[in-house]
């Protein structure tokens, strides 16, 4: 693949070529600031009637935070999230999960536009790298939250919208650094409203080599917009795109290396006389393009109608060192090495094959070449402030190729370069239609009424009854009705309560390691929200209570399947339950404090674990009642206080408590993650602020007590001469280390 090389220097001097300090641009329409309002995705977003838990964060909050980091790290501090990070910085591939809910059960939309995978249904954060520079808000809705487009809302569903019209010609330069020798440039422009035309462009690029041993990453993107609009129509294109080369983190640091090695990683791992050595291109390459297109039409100051059309282009590999792998599984013989001469008794020569080898290291790549394409579309009626209605929908086409490919064996001559050793495609079509309304009852009672229909199309290689391979094809139907009331207690408190059903489908993993036979079951949700909202200038609190009720909730069991997968298995039962409460204040000009907790209880009433016995090579059973779901920890906390010694100055203490979690689903002592308590300093100071130029600063300093935690983690086992043996593996994060951020900005002083 080819290699994309940025020059910010020269797209620097593009920006300052614009001249944007006196540059003139023609008279804005007074309905610019109302078209880009209009054009923001409200059809998949929560409102202050909506009744549902959503937070939504400013343009302003989000660049305080981003400092290179993904975008889970923005969102550490929202109640009841726990981020984790591969490489230990934030930085790469990363993850996030609300109320224990993992990536896989959080739909992430950019726009309006589904993010997940349509495979695994995760969102890999290191495909997009600094699209926080490009976004305009975020918003996070826990539970199940509105009907939108894309993956079952399981535990969240995440909105970033980056649409935005810049009124006036801009250009922006952001640098930083940090610990692990991290880097990070970001150039960004604008043209401002030039005769109903605006258009903005950004360049970035981000290195680090990362806490964990050879987990060094390079990402490089960019992202365009531009946007023409008159009257009552607006059209606006994105394109965007991200390309990463990492180096692989995800095999975790076993225990025993936890006290004496914290940054280990096994990745390319061998040995050469006795000496553990590692394979130095041990590295995952991706690169994905995103491309949109929108339009908006206003029939009305009551009706809106938009629709856009999108497609995504990913290709990329990773390459593995393989220590001697069976020369069967991939599709080869066995091979034979030297030659020696067998005499018989009369004297007669034979020549045979001196050695026969059955296995060989090798370098293999893994592929995936993807196209994601389709359409979403909404209409929005709103004839007057008390009924609001909105119905909209989706239709969107996922094919996928896997393969694998030789790069190099010691036995070339059976497993040449290039050749390959396996390929399936895979067709996904995800097809939904929603409708939502809003109804004013009363001065103070505002009911929401919302339901969806989805329907899932997947074309797969797997399994058939005799556990042959088969292109196969499943089709699922979901319904997802949601409805609530929202009461006005006061012009300054409100409560709600909700009741909403989701579905999900199984991943790829699910269809294509089991067979018709065992085959898992689709989940499904039912989520019972109920909350209490005070709000003024100085004092703002929340309380919500949720349970969450699942119903075949597909877990891990260690049960081997008859296709011989470690497949996951439907739960009957299961549920989440608890509450969150969240607390912003002013206590003094000077001083703010912002926090959140959050107590819950995540059980499986039933759960069967299957022990592999390696000494009879059978699975043992074990009965589990009521343990804890795992990845769930019963307490989650933040406190964020922020002194303010005078306006352009900033400075931020932040804690962050996460209480302890299990590997599994067995709620097993011996196979936990810790509980851990980590503290930052972040500080924002504006050094200028005029008319023409902003220059921001700001500093973060995170884990300033050199805590050793590790919030995620993996676990397997077995037993051995009666004895359970458990081989725990974890992620451990950085301890004491920095990043820092210099932002300067110039814009037009025209209107």
């Amino acid at each position: 693949m080819k290699k994309l090389n940025y020059t910010f220097s020269g797209w620097f001097l593009l920006a300052a070529v614009l001249n944007v300090h006196a540059q003139k641009t023609a008279p804005v329409s007074k309905d610019t600031a109302t078209v880009s309002k209009q054009f923001e995705v409200i059809a998949t977003r929560a409102e202050e009637k909506s009744a549902m838990v959503f937070t939504t964060l400013s343009k302003k909050e989000i660049q305080q935070t981003n400092l290179g980091q993904d975008v889970p790290f923005l969102l550490n501090t929202q109640a009841n999230v726990v981020v984790n990070s591969d490489a230990g910085t934030g930085i790469g591939y990363t993850g996030i999960r609300v109320r224990g809910s993992d990536p896989s059960r959080i739909n992430v939309t950019v726009n309006g536009i589904p993010m997940n995978d349509a495979e695994s249904s995760n969102l890999y954060w290191v495909n997009t790298p600094d699209l926080a520079s490009s976004i305009q808000s975020v918003q996070l809705q826990r539970g199940v939250g509105a009907s939108t487009n894309g993956a079952g809302a399981f535990g969240a569903t995440l909105s970033l919208q980056t649409n935005e019209i810049n009124q006036k010609p801009y250009a922006e330069w952001t640098t930083g650094a940090g610990s692990f020798n991290t880097q990070r440039n970001t150039v960004k422009f604008g043209t401002g409203t030039i005769n109903n035309f605006s258009f903005d462009a950004r360049l970035s690029q981000i290195t680090s080599d990362g806490f964990i041993d050879r987990s060094a990453v390079r990402l490089q993107s960019y992202y365009l917009s531009g946007s023409w609009f008159k009257d009552k129509n607006l059209i606006r294109v994105n394109a965007f795109s991200g390309r990463e080369k990492t180096g692989q983190a995800w095999y975790g640091v076993p225990t025993d290396s936890l006290e004496k090695n914290r940054s280990y990683n096994a990745a390319g791992s061998y040995f050469e006389n006795g000496v553990e050595k590692f394979y130095n291109n041990e590295t995952d390459n991706y690169q994905q393009d995103h491309y949109q297109a929108f339009w908006v039409h206003q029939f009305s100051n009551k009706m809106k109608f938009d629709v856009a059309l999108h497609y995504t282009k990913g290709r990329g590999y990773y390459e593995q060192y393989r220590h001697q792998e069976d020369l069967s599984n991939y599709g080869s013989g066995p091979a034979f090495v030297g030659q020696q001469t067998l005499v018989d008794t009369l004297g007669n020569s034979t020549v045979v094959p001196a050695d026969t080898i059955y296995q060989t290291n090798l370098v293999r790549q893994l592929w995936l070449d993807n196209d994601f394409y389709g359409t979403v579309f909404s209409f929005t009626y709103e004839p007057n402030a008390r009924f609001k209605l909105v119905s909209g929908g989706g239709l969107n086409q996922y094919v996928g190729d896997h393969f694998g490919e030789i790069v190099w064996s010691e036995n070339s001559n059976l497993l040449a370069p290039g050749s390959r050793f396996y390929a399936d495609n895979a067709k996904k079509t995800d097809f939904n239609i929603y409708t939502k309304a809003t109804v004013d009852l009363t001065n103070k009672l505002n009911l929401y009424a919302d339901v969806q229909y989805r329907n899932v199309s997947y074309d797969f290689l797997g399994f058939d009854a005799d556990t042959l391979p088969l292109q196969q094809k499943s089709t699922l139907n979901f319904f997802n009705p949601k409805a609530g009331f929202n009461y006005a207690i006061s012009k300054k408190s409100r409560a709600f309560f909700s009741l909403a059903v989701g579905h999900r489908e199984p991943t790829r993993d699910d269809f294509t390691q089991s067979s018709i036979n065992n085959r898992p079951k689709p989940e499904q949700l039912i989520d019972y929200e109920i909350g209490y909202r005070f709000n003024t200038s100085k004092l703002q609190l929340g309380v919500t209570g949720y349970y969450m009720d699942y119903t075949n909730q597909l877990v891990l069991s260690g049960e081997i399947n008859n296709v011989g997968n470690y497949n996951r298995v439907n739960t009957p039962k299961s549920f989440r339950q608890g509450v969150e409460i969240e607390l912003g204040t002013t206590l003094f000009k000077w001083l703010d404090y912002a926090g959140n907790i959050a107590f819950s209880k995540n059980k499986i009433q039933k759960f069967t674990e299957y022990v592999d016995d390696y000494d009879t090579f059978t699975q043992v059973p074990i009965v589990y009642n009521n343990t804890d779901i795992s990845f769930s920890p019963s307490v989650v906390a933040s406190s964020t206080i922020t002194l303010k010694p005078c306006k352009t100055l900033n400075i931020h203490f932040i804690t962050k408590h996460v209480g302890q979690q299990y590997l599994d689903n067995t709620q097993s002592e011996d196979r936990k993650i810790d509980a851990f308590l980590v503290n930052d300093i972040r500080i924002n100071w504006n050094i200028a602020s005029k008319k023409t130029t902003i220059v921001d600063f700001a500093i973060s300093v995170n884990n300033i007590f050199n805590e050793k935690y590790a919030p995620n983690g993996y676990t397997y086992g077995g037993l051995t001469g009666g004895q359970r043996l458990n081989y725990n593996f974890y992620f451990p994060q950085a301890g004491t280390n920095f990043l820092a951020m210099l932002s300067v900005k110039f814009q037009s002083t025209n209107n």
